[in-house]
């Protein structure tokens, strides 16, 4: 590894950038999570629908935008990595980082037309139908998927942080033995989710059974009452 490239990788541990778009989104999320919190009540079930429906779409394009700046910006890591000398088994790992973000990229996008599914019809009162179901089920499929990429991310960046240990404590000589034992409290969350979501699909389509058992029985009465 080259003199430049050393210095490259161990200027990244000095200082710190202002995180001012995490800073923005985090202002963002809480503002429409209070908001929504202190409204619910006063609000009617479509007004509740066009609310979340709006709040997701701006949540959404400033998600896919970080997202797609962050896959760029791992690009160009990867080409100056590869014009500064770094061995090639990290740019090969920084390709699967970057091939995981555009897999993460294309699950959301699919639960996006899942959920368009249910919002547009939750917005014309249409509950109770079978689309909607798919949909729901669709969703928590996708979100497991996402996990199992997630899983699979955080192992790579696990073998990434202890390669470039390994790398430069071969180069400046000094060992570094610590053991990380840090874990993505994210991941567990996300796990948790996905379990709601299967639940809440499983519920979900016991109900419109139930709707659909209760609405076959009335209009076999209606005959007999006439």
């Amino acid at each position: 590894m080259s003199d430049q490239g050393m210095d490259m990788l161990m200027n990244q541990n000095r200082g710190g950038v202002i995180p001012i778009v995490g800073i923005v989104v985090t202002i963002l999320i809480f503002y429409f999570a209070y908001k929504f919190y202190r409204d619910e009540s006063k609000m009617s079930f479509i007004e509740k629908i066009k609310f979340l429906k709006r709040v997701v779409k701006i949540i959404l394009v400033l998600f896919v935008s970080i997202l797609a700046i962050a896959m760029f910006m791992m690009l160009f890591v990867i080409l100056s990595s590869m014009s500064l000398g770094f061995a090639g088994p990290v740019i090969i790992l920084l390709l699967a980082v970057v091939a995981m973000s555009g897999a993460m990229l294309y699950l959301y996008y699919l639960i996006y037309k899942e959920y368009k599914i249910l919002i547009n019809n939750f917005e014309q009162e249409i509950i109770f139908e079978d689309e909607n179901v798919v949909a729901l089920k669709n969703i928590a499929k996708f979100s497991m998927w996402i996990l199992f990429v997630t899983l699979a991310s955080s192992l790579v960046g696990y073998l990434a942080t202890s390669l470039l240990t390994f790398l430069i404590s071969n180069v400046t000589g000094l060992a570094n033995s610590a053991i990380n034992g840090e874990l993505n409290a994210n991941v567990f969350i996300h796990f948790i989710i996905c379990i709601v979501l299967y639940i809440l699909a499983a519920i979900f389509e016991k109900s419109v059974e139930i709707y659909k058992e209760n609405k076959s029985i009335a209009n076999s009465k209606e005959p007999e009452e006439q």
